[in-house]
């Protein structure tokens, strides 16, 4: 063979490697996207479960009602999720729900145990798709620092992944 031939076969191989990670690239993107848009859907069944809450009479103060109806006001308005709402809707599940003296006392009002089941289960579910989300950007972020994906720009016009920096822990009557 001549120095044609492999310069040829190199190119192939190199274009082949390239399609890879590129699509690699791209599923991980993908993941990142779905992997946001399903803790957006959690967030969103809390805070209407958070406004359930305040709806029962006697579950909690007039200001934490109004807050949880506010905060889930927003939520289902806004597009995207806003760091600054998600971690005062937690802050006021921490202050609402601080032990398992005032879960009691709530489960006790006809229906509040079927509401704070539900709201455990689905505070439990938001932490695992910010996990999920998180690692998901982790990994997307790695494969976009290497050096062959920056020369080439692999990524396409994908923004880069950003993390949720917020506090979506379960309250900590829950715990």
């Amino acid at each position: 063979m001549n120095t044609l031939t492999w310069i040829v076969i190199a190119v192939v191989v190199a274009a082949i490697y390239l399609s890879q990670m590129a699509g690699r690239l791209d599923r991980l993107h993908i993941r990142v996207d779905n992997s946001r848009r399903a803790l957006q859907d959690q967030l969103l069944r809390r805070a209407s479960e958070a406004a359930e809450l305040a709806a029962l009479p006697g579950a909690t103060t007039p200001e934490i009602a109004v807050a949880f109806d506010t905060y889930a006001h927003v939520v289902r308005r806004d597009e995207q999720i806003n760091p600054e709402i998600e971690e005062a809707l937690t802050t006021t599940l921490n202050f609402a729900l601080p032990d398992a003296q005032t879960i009691a006392a709530i489960a006790g009002i006809p229906g509040g145990s079927d509401i704070l089941d539900e709201l455990q289960g689905t505070c439990r579910k938001v932490e695992y798709a910010k996990t999920f989300h998180d690692d998901a950007v982790r990994q997307c972020q790695t494969m976009r620092r290497k050096p062959i994906v920056k020369i080439f720009r692999l990524w396409g016009t994908a923004a880069w992944p950003e993390r949720l920096e917020c506090d979506l822990t379960q309250p900590d009557g829950f715990a």
